[in-house]
């Protein structure tokens, strides 16, 4: 068993109701690309959106310690170059 056999089919993907609209574009897209660019893009994608994520929780987790948001804010931005924003 390697890594490909748990993964769903691409055609799975795009007529699953529960997959977000936003990964059935991104995968619409990529398929009208070459496959082997398309892949390398989407791994620098996962990268940096695991970054951010990563960057997100830890600001979290921290905020939920101390109680000091704003300068956990502030260093997540500054580490990010994005905009961070706390949803109620």
């Amino acid at each position: 068993m390697n890594q490909f056999d748990r993964l769903p089919l691409i055609e799975e993907v795009l007529s699953d109701p529960a997959a977000s609209n936003w990964l059935k574009h991104a995968l619409m897209a990529a398929l009208q690309r070459d496959a082997v660019y398309a892949a390398n893009d989407s791994t620098l994608l996962a990268a940096l959106l695991d970054r951010r994520a990563d960057a997100v929780l830890s600001c979290c987790r921290q905020a939920a310690t101390d109680g000091a948001v704003e300068p956990v804010l502030e260093e997540s931005r500054r580490v990010l170059g994005a905009n961070i924003r706390i949803i109620h």
